[in-house]
């Protein structure tokens, strides 16, 4: 859901936090979760889709009425022999980082009709944005866009390495499918991306600047909780 260089601020935060066994893997893992989805990188060697790699639950989605539902303990019994692997580790990450902001947009900020039916979110000068789906998705869209051109900007990021090792920690993830050239190309565009945002002039609709700051820390402190009990 966040666009990929909120995805890496928040994995360097982790970090800064519990010391993840080799860093550089662990951002891959933050963001190897989107490539199959095929979004981003063009020419992708297989698409999966995004409820594949994300792991949605119908089941309990119905239970918690929530938007998605990202069903990251099951990632986990999946991977339970590789919780050590810090690609898997960047997965949970990943996982976790999309679901705090999926329900902050979409619970905090929706507005749901009589049927409990999301129809709309509220914005930060006070109006109601009623719209479909595809028009919401726009309008998140263009605060992560905003968010991230100030990362890049600021430089808050590390921009991962590729490296052999990344790539055979990477293939005992049976949810996804990349090659060497899907890794290596996802790396071109995070450099790419760095270095072609700060031509970006949009505002904010939804969140402010403030918000998104203090909510990234609010997500990496739940981040680091969810490890912590779940011994990770």
């Amino acid at each position: 859901m966040p666009a990929w260089g909120m995805h890496l601020l928040i994995a360097k935060k982790v970090n800064e936090k519990i010391n993840i066994n080799d860093y550089n893997s662990f951002l891959i893992g933050n963001i190897i979760t989107d490539v199959n989805n095929g979004y981003v990188i063009p020419n992708v060697s297989r698409i999966i889709s995004h409820k594949n790699t994300h792991y949605y639950s119908e089941e309990r989605y119905t239970e918690t009425g929530k938007i998605i539902y990202y069903d990251i303990g099951k990632f986990i019994e999946e991977n339970k022999k590789n919780l050590k692997n810090p690609i898997v580790l960047g997965y949970i990450t990943h996982l976790l980082t999309d679901l705090y902001w999926n329900d902050l947009t979409y619970d905090k900020h929706g507005i749901r009709n009589e049927k409990s039916e999301l129809i709309g979110v509220k914005l930060n000068n006070g109006q109601n944005l009623i719209a479909n789906g595809e028009e919401r998705r726009k309008t998140k869209t263009n605060d992560f866009k905003i968010f991230t051109n100030y990362i890049y900007i600021n430089n808050l990021l590390d921009i991962p390495k590729y490296s052999e090792e990344v790539y055979d920690m990477a293939k005992v993830i049976d949810a996804i499918d990349v090659t060497k050239q899907d890794i290596k190309e996802t790396i071109k565009y995070l450099n790419i991306a760095k270095k072609g945002l700060k031509t970006l002039k949009l505002n904010y609709k939804i969140f402010t600047q403030e918000q998104m700051l203090k909510n990234v820390d609010i997500c990496v402190n739940k981040i680091v909780k969810y490890f912590k009990e779940n011994k990770l």
